[in-house]
């Protein structure tokens, strides 16, 4: 897998300007997308309930500030 990574890294390093933008804006999409369906995936999977749980008995508790 390093290797797979490292070759990456040195066909990036080599596009051009204009490539290495238009590389820049579709990774942060495809990562963007990727996070979000993890993220559904970990709700879906109940992974964030406790976590949940947590957050709104310390708000309950008025442990929390506004932002």
């Amino acid at each position: 897998m390093t290797e797979d990574v490292e070759t990456l890294a040195e066909k990036v390093k080599n596009l051009s300007e204009g490539k290495l933008a238009s590389f820049r804006k579709w990774f942060a999409r495809y990562d963007a997308q990727t996070w979000d369906q993890k993220i559904e995936s970990d709700v879906e999977a109940g992974q964030l309930d406790d976590m949940a749980e947590k957050a709104l008995s310390e708000h309950e508790e008025g442990k929390t500030t506004k932002i």
